[in-house]
């Protein structure tokens, strides 16, 4: 053990011992603090390979998005340091997490370019019955399938829920209570107006601001800026909160065979303030086309009405909800221990409320839209239209509902060698999945499917290398990757976690 030049001296001089002063070293606080703290993290990199012409790709996660298409990637290194609670009573720890890279700039917790608050928060457990665990800070979400960390994942690349539906992370108080070995249970709160709200919707947005955790370029709806309709600015109301729980159902070892299969359900809860937006209406019900006034003249192509004194008339209107995700998922182990399956569920429901009223020359009409029917895919409101029946208001009827279902199968098939295969399903009604425009029967719409393949091999210690086949296939009748309804990519991924 090094000494510094005053302890020497001392020691040399009788006024101490050498004994001593290693005692004391031990014992100070700091030293007693690190001496439980752990460091770890990893460097994740990729290589990928588009197998078309383009970069246009689905809504997934940055690590797969068009800037990291045909060609060499470092995605993100990570750095963590953390001291767990401890098994007795009134036991604390911490746990600070950052991102450096590429990835960063996609996760709530950004504070400069490319470097990201992922984890920074204070565990405690208190003494009540099996012991209550307690975070306080910015903590990892509760629900999903997937996590952040590729290598965690059965597949690099991630699902369309997890990017598009689920949230990145709070910032609030969470509060878990494992009553035995079997059930678990988590409730929280969490601020609603600091970026770390649901994804899905460009409902993460910070006040004021475009979202950027939502699909592949930041956008809000429809991938664009979040300041109309087509791309509403959903920021959360300054004291908008989100509540959060889930329960964990897992099999007991006696169960056999089915031992440490998993069961979880959870919910996800925001709240949007309503605001307030003066829309302009065109002049004719298809844009592109001429329209009939009044008098018998024309309204131009892409014209607005205005009244008779030559003011634009307007649609005052005022947005607001509830959005709530749902979700579920599960992992079965089989009576073939190599072989483990699962899937998951993510049900986004908005809850939009769109409320205003049309002045039509003179002429108001006041009219409410109820939220969208829960997962069904319909709008419950009829289209809303002018008083004298002209001009539908059809971007009132908007279905933001969203869901998105993952079918996963791994196979161990050497102690080093394992092979994943992940089949998904996504359909919303606001283009949360895949970029561009819908068809022309409804255009906000989108649906497709998802194959990924994947084969994992550790040859060197604490390094992870995979091969992985992806297969995007829009299902709506679009053509939204450069002209093509299939968008295929192929990459390598190397991963070191130390």
């Amino acid at each position: 053990m090094k000494f510094n030049k005053w302890t020497v001296a001392l020691a040399s001089a009788g006024v101490v011992s050498l004994a001593t002063a290693v005692q004391a070293d031990e014992s100070h606080p700091v030293n007693t603090a690190l001496s439980s703290t752990t460091l770890s993290g990893y460097v994740d990199t990729s290589a990928i390979w588009n197998l078309g012409t383009g970069h246009t790709v689905a809504n997934r996660f940055v690590n797969t998005d068009k800037t990291r298409q045909d060609g060499f990637n470092l995605n993100t290194v990570n750095l963590k340091l953390e001291k767990p609670i401890d098994e007795g009573t009134w036991s604390a720890g911490y746990r600070f997490e950052t991102m450096f890279g590429p990835d960063a700039a996609a996760m709530p917790g950004l504070i400069a370019d490319q470097i990201a608050l992922k984890n920074a928060f204070v565990a405690l457990r208190a003494p009540v019955g099996n012991g209550i665990d307690f975070k306080i800070g910015q903590f990892d979400p509760i629900v999903g399938y997937e996590v952040t960390e590729s290598f965690k994942n059965p597949n690099f690349s991630r699902s369309l829920g997890f990017n598009n539906l689920e949230p990145f992370g709070h910032t609030g108080i969470l509060a878990s209570y494992q009553i035995n070995d079997i059930l678990g249970l988590s409730a929280g709160i969490a601020n609603g107006d600091s970026g770390f709200g649901l994804n899905g919707g460009g409902l993460t947005a910070q006040s004021g601001q475009t979202s950027r955790s939502l699909g592949q370029n930041g956008r809000g709806l429809n991938n664009r800026d979040s300041t109309s309709l087509d791309g509403r600015n959903t920021a959360f109301g300054e004291s908008s909160k989100v509540f959060m729980g889930s329960v964990v159902i897992k099999a007991p070892e006696s169960a056999g065979w089915l031992a440490g299969s998993t069961l979880y359900v959870g919910a996800v809860n925001g709240h949007v303030e309503n605001q307030t937006f003066e829309d302009p209406i065109w002049g004719a019900k298809d844009p592109a086309a001429e329209g009939t006034r009044d008098d018998g003249s024309k309204y131009q192509k892409g014209e607005y009405k205005k009244d008779t004194n030559g003011n634009y008339i307007t649609n005052t209107r005022s947005e607001g909800g509830d959005p709530t995700l749902l979700y579920v998922g599960f992992t079965l182990n089989t009576p073939i221990k190599e072989l483990t399956v699962g899937a998951s569920a993510d049900l986004l429901f908005n809850g939009d409320r769109y409320e205003g009223n049309v002045n039509q020359t003179g002429t108001a009409t006041t009219f409410t839209q109820q939220p969208t029917a829960l997962f069904t895919g319909v709008d419950t409101g009829a289209d809303i239209t002018d008083p004298k029946n002209r001009t539908p208001l059809g971007s009132y009827k908007r279905n933001s509902s969203a869901n998105a279902y993952a079918f996963y199968t791994g196979y161990q098939i050497t102690e080093k060698f394992k092979i994943s295969n992940r089949f998904e399903y996504a359909t919303s009604g606001y283009r949360a999945f895949l970029p561009g425009k819908g068809n022309a029967n409804d255009p906000t719409r989108d649906k497709m499917i998802g194959e990924t393949l994947t084969l994992d091999y550790q040859l060197w210690s604490n390094v992870l290398t995979r091969g992985e086949f992806r297969w995007d296939r829009a299902v709506d009748g679009t053509r939204p990757f450069d002209d093509r309804k299939n968008d295929l990519s192929l990459l390598a991924s190397i991963v070191y976690m130390f």
